[in-house]
């Protein structure tokens, strides 16, 4: 490794239009952008031109790939082409501030005993954003299945993003998102790539799973901040997000649950859930994304019985 190979940055693009070019301006514009050594873009076979509108920038290294690989596979992409110190990874719908990267590596530099840092997210109003997730539990997937998470979320805990927590002090953390991963390349060596089975979701939480099952640490700094609306791109199409996201969740189930556990909320996600995201969308009168959730649903049946899950 380059003694001057200090951070890469690993962004995903599928579709992103006109934030991929954004996020690169906003990272040729802070105050760390003499620490890094290359920016990779790995682009999952995307239609738009946001591929064609970034600017020309010699440090920007472009991996195209014929079709799209999942955010997962996207990322190893990166990763076995990068040698630095640091890899950021990095989501195409966030901006860093003047000081986001700087202050990232300098906070990695003074503790050498975090693997993984994450820090705040705020949207265009400067709201704070619900960036950080906890392990997940069977108990906490019910709450979420039958809708009491989202109406009580200080009693009843959701099972993944923490909500319930304001995000306003640093403190260790189960997972930080992936739209902005600080992590040391030594600590990827030591706990192993991105599961490529999880297409998209889950695999950051999987991969701070495995942080944590090796005596590793993952820590969230609430004054450090980036700009990130949320929701991506796969906001636009809400079928495929909703199927993606209920198979990485039993995916993920299969991998950490005991076997019953696995089996209760196979059919909890199954037969119960469908109705009460259907109730919930009636309440909130939004009747034309009651179609997403049959069609997403479709296709978790299909692939289940394909993979006789």
């Amino acid at each position: 490794m380059s003694s001057e190979a200090l951070c890469d940055i690993i962004i995903i693009n599928w579709n992103s239009g006109d934030l991929l070019n954004n996020c690169i301006k906003s990272i040729k514009e802070g105050k760390g952008v003499k620490l890094i050594s290359k920016i990779y873009i790995v682009d999952n076979a995307s239609i738009d031109n946001s591929i064609n509108a970034i600017n020309s920038f010699s440090d920007i290294h472009i991996i195209k790939n014929d079709k799209n690989l999942g955010f997962a596979a996207a990322c190893n992409q990166g990763i076995y082409a990068s040698n630095s110190k640091y890899i950021l990874f990095l989501n195409p719908d966030t901006e860093l501030l003047e000081n986001s990267l700087l202050d990232s590596f300098l906070f990695m530099e003074n503790n050498s005993d975090i693997d993984v840092l994450g820090v705040k997210h705020i949207d265009i109003k400067k709201v704070t954003q619900k960036s950080c997730s906890r392990f997940p539990t069977l108990k906490n997937y019910f709450y979420d299945i039958i809708g009491l998470s989202k109406i009580y979320p200080k009693f009843f805990n959701p099972a993944t993003v923490m909500t319930d927590w304001d995000h306003e002090e640093s403190k260790l953390v189960d997972q930080v998102m992936g739209a902005f991963m600080f992590v040391r390349r030594d600590s990827i060596d030591l706990y192993g790539k991105f599961d490529e089975q999880f297409f998209v979701y889950y695999e950051d939480l999987d991969f701070a799973r495995r942080v944590w099952d090796r005596g590793g640490k993952i820590y969230y700094l609430s004054n450090i901040e980036i700009v990130h609306e949320g929701g991506g791109i796969t906001s636009r199409v809400k079928d495929l997000r909703l199927f993606y996201s209920l198979r990485s969740r039993l995916l993920y189930g299969l991998k950490y649950f005991p076997k019953h556990h696995f089996v209760i909320l196979l059919i909890l996600t199954l037969t119960v859930e469908p109705f009460t995201r259907v109730i919930n969308l009636l309440f909130k009168l939004k009747y034309s994304e009651i179609l997403d959730i049959f069609k997403g649903y479709k296709m978790l049946y299909g692939y289940l019985i394909r993979t006789h899950i």
